[in-house]
């Protein structure tokens, strides 16, 4: 049969998917195959982009994963958030007087919701770890592969997540989702997780997999733009390491160019910089760039270091952070530095402006809960 979403396998669409299909494996097994395609002379590198679907919605599992979690998420969101807290400000993740953001008073409380809704919003969070433990389970395959022929050593692996979890009301408030799903999907809680359920993460879910940070996917709140950065190469990464250097997405192609001696071409200009040498330890400077600029749904943001500079729709101003001390993004520092807060508003007007940023009044992000709408659009302009 055809399969719902769709593929394409060197630009042709797939009709039908194997028998027992799942991405996450499918996905590795691809890319394993096309390195054993590899003459055995050839010496050149190679570049593999694998770009896993999991643990995007709809959180589908295997079978015999759908209950590899159970129970696991029962205490429900506050005690499970704060656990994860606690367990950061152990590692040295976060401060351990960092201030830590409130839930928000439309999700309510656990305690607030019936048995059958707690088992409800339990399952979604087990379906989601098991979408993540799977995905593990196959790049230790992928790990093993280059391990076995003797790949593993000469190659550089980076693992990142593309945002933060999502939070948005993409069940009853994406598009005509409310009434699609419904029809097209086995959404019982029996079925959730199985082929033709079609399950989504939540909001308190979100905030709880956001920890100590504001926000999640779609806002520029440190909940929804600062994701889990890995870079492992023997030899040349040391393992087991931290750093809070600043780093963005466009800067890892130039990292890997750097890694791999490969000159960029001279008709590109790349906006990206290379952090090999803060990956390495090497020289005296701890940054890859002195500032990143963001845009999203009308929602802004600077980083420098260890500032923040954010924009708050309810107040519709700029507010300063210390990212090194309130990784929550608590307290509005703007009074307190005043210039660093000029600077970096500079820094996104240059950015617009360079960029073609259109600049909008209104906060326009997807399936915004009411609340939100209310708040974003509180105050008068």
């Amino acid at each position: 049969t055809a399969p719902v979403a769709t593929y394409y396998d060197e630009g042709t669409q797939v009709s039908a998917l194997p028998e027992n299909f799942y991405s996450s494996e499918f996905y590795v097994n691809k890319v394993m195959d096309y390195l054993d395609q590899r003459e055995s002379d050839d010496a050149r590198p190679f570049f593999g982009y694998l770009a896993f679907t999991a643990p995007h919605w709809p959180l589908q599992v295997p079978d015999a994963w759908l209950d590899r979690f159970a129970g696991v998420y029962d205490e429900g969101w506050e005690t499970i958030r704060a656990n994860r807290i606690e367990s950061a400000k152990v590692l040295g993740l976060i401060p351990e007087d960092a201030s830590i953001p409130p839930f928000p008073a439309a999700v309510g409380s656990w305690s607030d919701l019936d048995a059958e809704q707690r088992q409800k919003e339990a399952r979604r969070m087990e379906l989601y770890a098991a979408m993540i433990a799977y995905m593990d389970a196959q790049l230790g395959r992928l790990v093993a592969h280059l391990k076995a022929t003797g790949e593993y050593d000469n190659t550089l692996i980076v693992f990142l997540s593309d945002n933060g979890p999502e939070g948005n009301n993409i069940e009853f408030g994406l598009a005509n989702n409310r009434e699609w799903l419904q029809e097209r999907f086995d959404q019982s809680f029996e079925n959730m997780g199985r082929r033709n359920s079609y399950v989504t993460f939540s909001r308190g879910w979100a905030h709880v997999s956001a920890g100590a940070f504001s926000q999640y996917k779609s806002f520029l709140g440190e909940g929804g733009v600062r994701v889990p950065a890995i870079f492992s190469y023997p030899g040349q990464i040391q393992g087991n390491g931290y750093s809070q250097a600043l780093m963005s997405i466009m800067d890892i192609a130039p990292t890997l160019m750097t890694f791999a001696d490969v000159p960029a071409n001279p008709g590109f200009t790349m906006q990206g910089r290379s952090a090999a040498e803060q990956l390495q330890n090497a020289g005296d400077n701890p940054t890859a760039r002195p500032y990143l600029a963001m845009e999203t749904y009308g929602n802004k943001a600077v980083w420098s270091d260890r500032w923040k500079l954010l924009w708050d729709w309810p107040s519709r101003d700029w507010h300063l952070y210390d990212l090194f001390e309130d990784p929550g993004e608590t307290r509005d520092l703007s009074a307190m530095y005043p210039v660093q807060r000029a600077e970096m508003m500079q820094v996104f007007e240059d950015f617009a402006e360079s960029n073609g940023v259109v600049v909008l009044d209104d906060e326009v992000g997807y399936a915004r809960y009411p609340d939100q709408v209310e708040a974003f659009s509180a105050t008068p302009r």
